[in-house]
């Protein structure tokens, strides 16, 4: 179809990202009647462009079916839609829901790595940080300055394993971050370049939404009281934007509480359910007052496309820092 080829051509001259079409994707009925579907590669991950087979689709359920098939298929997905109004785009924007306009408009929170990792391909050194090392640096900027200190005090501080400690560190030496020196005995320290704002500043364009996954379950959340309150709770919290009165909790992916409600946790909204957050690291370790840190709520929002909350981010980050 034409649209998916001016979607590639669009991917290309704006982003900068080839996108290598792998044919048509079959869906199971009654998907299959609702979009016409292309597998695609872009920047080396694949995709599935979703095209609606109809005009005037409600919202609420253009986004329920989208995330069916993204549940069904396995595979990460973007709309493909001609026309945009704004009721839709915001609709689309809150939902997270990835879409493009041909010509107009590109909303793909997930290729935000993608394109941190082509940097590459023009011969820096610097790419996305690991769960670890944006873990250790967030760390250092809000709970304990980890300024000269050596691994095994990092470790003590924020339980990281040591291996996983001598990879951040050379991760966040290769940005340009700090610097590694040997200590006492021998043993390496991590020595910071720069204040707290010029940290923040070169460290944010490898920096990620550590969300990896969204759910949903009753209101009663088992072990909630283990979870800092996340998403728009925490945006209210934080800032004067005041969000919707929808329960939402975050944990690192590999916790108890993670493995307890995955038996539970549903992908599609419904009245009275709660959103639970997965987590690349955990969240506990740098929550406040209940809440998650402020800086990762930066890096959850910082590509919405409401002005006013950008304005709040930035206001938030320099108040934090």
């Amino acid at each position: 179809m034409q649209i998916f080829r001016n979607a590639k051509n669009y991917m290309g001259n704006v982003l900068g990202l080839e996108a290598e079409d792998k044919g048509v994707y079959a869906l199971p009925v009654p998907l299959s009647h609702f979009f016409d579907v292309r597998k695609s590669l872009i920047g080396g991950h694949e995709f599935l462009l979703l095209s609606p087979t109809m005009a005037d689709v409600k919202p609420e359920l253009l986004c329920k079916r989208y995330y069916k098939t993204m549940e069904m298929s396995g595979i990460p997905c973007i709309l493909v839609i001609p026309t945009i109004t704004g009721v839709l785009r915001r609709q689309l924007i809150k939902k997270k829901v990835s879409f493009i306009v041909p010509d107009k408009q590109v909303f793909i929170p997930e290729l935000g790595t993608i394109l941190s990792e082509s940097k590459l391909d023009n011969g820096s050194e610097k790419s996305v940080f690991s769960a670890n090392t944006q873990f250790l640096l967030l760390f250092h900027l809000l709970k304990k300055d980890l300024n000269g200190c050596s691994y095994n005090e990092i470790m003590n501080a924020t339980g990281i394993i040591k291996k996983n400690i001598s990879t951040a560190a050379s991760e966040l030496a290769n940005a340009g971050i700090c610097e590694l020196q040997s200590g006492p005995g021998r043993e390496k320290m991590i020595v910071f370049s720069g204040d707290k704002k010029d940290i923040w500043s070169k460290s944010l364009p490898m920096m990620t939404n550590p969300v990896k996954r969204v759910g949903y379950v009753s209101a009663i959340v088992p072990n909630a009281e283990k979870m800092p309150e996340s998403y728009e709770a925490a945006l209210s919290h934080y800032t004067d934007v005041v969000g919707e009165e929808v329960k939402a909790y975050a944990t690192y992916r590999l916790s108890d509480e993670a493995k307890a409600l995955n038996g539970i946790i549903q992908s599609e909204y419904e009245d009275g359910m709660a959103r639970v957050e997965f987590w690349a690291y955990d969240p506990v370790k740098l929550s406040d007052n209940g809440f998650i840190d402020p800086l990762s709520l930066y890096l959850y929002y910082r590509n919405d496309d409401d002005e006013r909350i950008q304005g709040e981010l930035s206001r938030l980050i320099d108040r934090t820092l």
